[in-house]
């Protein structure tokens, strides 16, 4: 289901709006009636005094002309009586928005003189920091504080009489406040004294300037700033990710808490804000599978650089285990619906069309389950297969060479001379044993195709003999109470399954058959 994309502004509302910011300037000339009082009271007791003893008020010194960028008032009078009126700063109370003490001539609350005050020079009445917060307090405690507001440099970002905005930022544009210090177009310097490098790609918000979507000015109690725990401020804006996590049976385990395991909040070398190259992203939390690669002499190309990971998973979330792109056959007919050829020469056939045209399948394949017989990884075996297969005509070790398929088959079918545990038997003598015993035994795979076939028990059309794999035809016939095989091994020879006493022997289905 389509959510309408949101913004971090539609949680956190901003002071914004001319009528609340007059509202908070006309609190401010409030607040701050007293404090003038305050500070002017001194000043009034000695006119009073002035008054009270007849003496005469001493004449006001002579106006300098107005700067450049000021007025200039004819009413000048000494600036330790009035700064705003003496010519020197008049400008500071004409911003659009005006500092309280700024908006009611309250200038000694922030500044006193230092030395005889025709010397016209001031300092703060208190460090920075406590100056500041001493009449702006922080709110709430908070985990993860700005730098420059827990150092209180406070006016790297604020205007201290006014500015164009309520908040009296020395720049409209916040995020060019931002960049003064933090310049997230570039990639982080992964050496000491390396030199950044612009991304290639850059998120959204970072590339529209909207630093506050993601991050509070001041602090969070979230790490970085953030307004919101990660994994929930992404997917404010990610809401298609949102739905996917409510209906998948599996989730990849660094969702669970965030994003920033392998995406950049900032920008990156693709469009996916990666942190890193796909495999080496992967394969860095993945180590299993990065020792298996150097352990194993078999090596699926995915890991090879010859494609990528997400040919055969899902980065978020899937219905099947491993977050199999589709269920596991699917994931293996995304590249075996073709002819392979490998580097070496050797061709890995169409499996997906070889599957299609037969008439009998092998169980596993038929249920999807290549992980049955073949490691999706690597091997120390060929083909990727989990277990030993021979895949040569004659072997001298039937009772290893074959451990793949003994891990489904019992071992009897080709260890025990009497059986009727299997259709291929004459009577009760077990035709697999004849087939497999001495120095020369044949394989599993010299008869048998491991997918599917046209003939029932999978055997094959035909089979490749010699080094030159010359084609050879096997000819075998399934019969009501038994079969033939007429193959190039030898002349046409018939078995029946009667058992001694004339009885048939049912023999084991046909699985896989269809």
């Amino acid at each position: 289901m389509a959510r309408a994309a949101r913004t971090i502004s539609d949680h956190l509302p901003l002071q914004n709006g001319k009528s609340r910011d007059r509202a908070v300037t006309r609190r401010g000339y409030a607040a701050w009636i007293g404090l003038v009082t305050t500070a002017l009271s001194p000043l009034t007791l000695a006119m009073g005094q002035a008054v009270g003893g007849n003496q005469e008020k001493p004449a006001p010194p002579a106006a300098r002309p107005a700067r450049a960028g000021e007025e200039k008032d004819e009413t000048r009078r000494d600036f330790d009586t009035d700064c705003l009126r003496s010519g020197c700063h008049a400008a500071l109370n004409k911003t659009t928005f005006v500092h309280a003490p700024v908006a009611v001539g309250a200038c000694s609350s922030c500044h006193l003189p230092e030395g005889q005050a025709s010397t016209h020079r001031f300092r703060d009445i208190r460090p920075e920091k406590e100056l500041c917060s001493f009449c702006h307090p922080p709110k709430t405690a908070m985990k993860f504080v700005h730098t420059a507001y827990g150092e209180g440099q406070c006016s790297g970002c604020h205007d201290p009489h006014g500015g164009r905005d309520a908040l009296y930022l020395k720049n409209a544009d916040r995020s060019a406040l931002c960049l003064g210090c933090h310049d997230a177009s570039l990639s982080a310097a992964h050496e000491p004294g390396a030199e950044k490098v612009p991304h290639a790609f850059l998120h959204r918000p970072v590339a529209e300037k909207k630093c506050a979507e993601c991050h509070g000015s001041h602090g969070s109690n979230q790490p970085n700033l953030l307004p919101l725990p990660e994994r929930d401020l992404c997917l404010v804006c990610h809401a298609t990710v949102v739905t996917d996590l409510s209906t998948a049976a599996h989730v990849h385990e660094p969702l669970e808490t965030g994003c920033s395991g392998c995406h950049s909040g900032h920008g990156g070398a693709d469009r996916s804000l990666l942190r890193a190259p796909e495999s080496d992203l992967c394969l860095g939390c993945h180590e299993s599978v990065l020792s298996a690669r150097g352990e194993k002499g078999d090596v699926h190309p995915p890991l090879q650089g010859g494609a990528s990971c997400l040919d055969c998973h899902t980065a978020h979330v899937a219905d099947s285990p491993g977050l199999l792109a589709g269920d596991l056959s699917g994931a293996c007919y995304g590249c075996h619906s073709r002819e392979i050829v490998l580097d070496d020469g050797r061709k890995v056939a169409d499996v997906k069309a070889e599957v299609a045209a037969a008439r009998f399948v092998h169980e596993p394949v038929a249920k999807g389950a290549c992980d049955a017989c073949h490691a999706g990884h690597a091997s120390e075996h060929g083909d990727l297969l989990a277990k030993p297969y021979f895949l040569g005509m004659y072997t001298e070790h039937a009772d290893r060479d074959f451990e793949l398929c003994f891990g489904c088959h019992d071992p009897a079918l080709a260890t025990a001379e009497r059986t009727t545990a299997t259709r291929f038997r004459d009577g009760d003598r077990n035709l697999h044993h004849v087939h497999v015993k001495g120095p020369k035994s044949r394989t599993c795979a010299l008869c048998h195709s491991a997918h599917a076939s046209a003939n029932p028990a999978l055997i094959r059309e035909q089979v490749s003999f010699g080094s030159r794999g010359w084609p050879l035809a096997i000819g075998f016939r399934r019969t009501e109470t038994g079969g033939s095989c007429a193959s190039g091994c030898h002349q046409e020879l018939s078995y029946r399954n009667v058992e001694p006493g004339g009885g048939v022997g049912p023999g084991p289905g046909e699985a896989g058959s269809r």
